[in-house]
C-alpha cells in the first residue's frame, strides 16, 4: 500500500543511480491502551495537519531519543510492526518503518510547533474515527493493535 497513490512500484532489483532515500521511523507509543498521536504541523510537506504516529527521519537505533525530542516522552521496549515505501509530496523516496513502543515516562509536550501541531492520547477507536486519520494510518494502527494484544502490553 502506498501512502501517495502516485508512487509507482519499481521492478525488483532496478538500479537508481541518483536517487536519495529517506528512512522515516514511526513510533506507536502505547500507555494504558492509548496511543500517543500527533497532528502534524501545517508546514510539513507530507500530510501537514493530519493525525500521525510520532515520526522522524532518524536511524532506528536513535528512535527512542527522537521520541523524547519530538514530544517529551521516554519509551522502553520496541517491537517491529511493518515497513512500506512511498513517494512523498516533495518527490523524496521514503522507506517508512513502524515500531510499537512501550511508554516509559515523561509528560508529553510540543517541542517544535512547525513539526507538531498537537499531541493527543487516543485509543484505537478514536484514531480510526478521527477526521484527520488517513487510510495508511488506519491500516497501520490495526497492525499495531494486533501486535500490542499479542505482546500483552
Amino acid at each position: 500500500m502506498y501512502k501517495n497513490e502516485s508512487a509507482a512500484p519499481r521492478s525488483k532489483g532496478s538500479v537508481l543511480a541518483d536517487v536519495k532515500y529517506v528512512v522515516n521511523v514511526e513510533g506507536a507509543v502505547v500507555r494504558d491502551r492509548q496511543y500517543l498521536m500527533i497532528i502534524r504541523g501545517q508546514a510539513e510537506t507530507h500530510a501537514g495537519g493530519m493525525l500521525s504516529f510520532v515520526d522522524g527521519k532518524v536511524e532506528v537505533a536513535r528512535h527512542a531519543e527522537n521520541v523524547l525530542e519530538e514530544v517529551g516522552v521516554q519509551i522502553g521496549e520496541m517491537a517491529y510492526v511493518q515497513s512500506s515505501h512511498f513517494i512523498a509530496n516533495d518527490g523524496d523516496l521514503v522507506i517508512d518503518v513502524i515500531f510499537l513502543c512501550r511508554y516509559k515516562s515523561g509528560e508529553s509536550h510540543i517541542h517544535n510547533v512547525g513539526e507538531v501541531g498537537a499531541i493527543l492520547w487516543l485509543d484505537i477507536s478514536e484514531i480510526l474515527q478521527h477526521l484527520s486519520s488517513l487510510p495508511w494510518l488506519k491500516q497501520g494502527i490495526q497492525r499495531v493493535e494486533e501486535l500490542r494484544r499479542q505482546l500483552n502490553w
